[in-house]
């Protein structure tokens, strides 16, 4: 089966040449950089200030990529295991720069890079992590909602090369309804969400638990899934605990069961859930194809002086 998607996607890119359209042959190379190697797309989604970077960092096990109390990250960062630390920042033109970890900040938040003025595409990072599986590529995207509106335009864009998501919620507040919008999207194009709520130790038991049964009926309710898990931690003292190898914090951040139900997931269905994008990745491309070729065909059909009256009128 996956020989015939293959041979399906070459005559789909024969096509695309043709056509000569940036929007096809973007997703052409896209599907090619990603399924050439078969890696999976671990996407970690969610508003601003939700701790999506806290929580990217704690999957790695150190504190790597910039935090802080107003919205940093501007850019999507691709983290990767590789046995040596590497950064590369690649450039919207094509252009890429090989740059010192230490310098990271410099590219990915708004502080140093507002509305992204350096014109940066991706950053990708090869760190040896050792939480999950080496072919899991772990995606850092900038939180919707907040002041910077490319910010989500760019985390909007991610939804589709998602092969699952970690979709981020935390107590301070409960979801809201950017996120039941942002939400509502993600379920209609991926199958496997992971609804971590952060923040746990913000709030007391009581009144954890009341958040966890008001977002679990909210979410219910969007997904039209009555199966669904929220998983409450705290990313700041799953780091802390993994940074300083302290076991009491780890217990306290509540982390243990998300790592192992994620861990379980990517060795029994990774290989399947890749497989499916693959095939929803050629006719996503082929709708594009198609679409393009009937509204050309429509603007050939029309009447030369319909277009002139047309231009006339503009």
């Amino acid at each position: 089966m996956r020989k015939s998607l293959d041979e399906i996607f070459e005559r789909v890119e024969s096509i695309s040449k043709k056509l000569s359209v940036k929007a096809i042959e973007d997703a052409i190379s896209d599907i090619k950089d990603k399924f050439s190697s078969n890696v999976f797309y671990l996407v970690v989604l969610g508003q601003f200030k939700r701790g999506k970077s806290t929580f990217t960092n704690y999957i790695l096990g150190n504190d790597m990529l910039p935090t802080g109390v107003v919205p940093l990250t501007s850019v999507i960062t691709k983290v990767q295991y590789s046995i040596d630390v590497w950064v590369k920042v690649l450039y919207e033109d094509g252009m890429i720069d090989n740059i010192d970890i230490k310098k990271l900040d410099l590219y990915c938040t708004e502080k140093n890079n507002p509305q992204n003025i350096k014109k940066v595409k991706e950053i990708h990072i090869g760190y040896p992590f050792e939480f999950i599986s080496k072919d899991v590529v772990i995606i850092d995207t900038p939180g919707i909602g907040s002041v910077y509106k490319h910010n989500t335009d760019v985390a909007y864009g991610y939804i589709n090369k998602a092969d699952a998501v970690i979709f981020l919620l935390s107590v301070d507040p409960p979801i809201s309804e950017l996120e039941k919008e942002f939400l509502s999207q993600i379920s209609e194009n991926v199958n496997k969400i992971f609804f971590v709520l952060n923040k746990i130790d913000y709030v007391s038991e009581i009144e954890l638990e009341e958040i966890i049964r008001f977002n679990e009926n909210i979410i219910k309710e969007i997904t039209k899934n009555d199966n669904i898990t929220i998983y409450p931690i705290s990313a700041r003292l799953a780091l802390e605990g993994k940074i300083f190898k302290n076991d009491e914090a780890i217990e306290k951040s509540r982390a243990k069961k998300l790592e192992d139900d994620l861990q379980n997931f990517l060795i029994s269905e990774k290989e399947k859930i890749l497989f499916e994008n693959y095939v929803k990745s050629i006719s996503r491309v082929i709708s594009m194809c198609q679409t393009f070729i009937e509204s050309s065909i429509k603007l050939k059909q029309i009447p030369l002086e319909h277009l002139e009256a047309n231009i006339r009128k503009q």
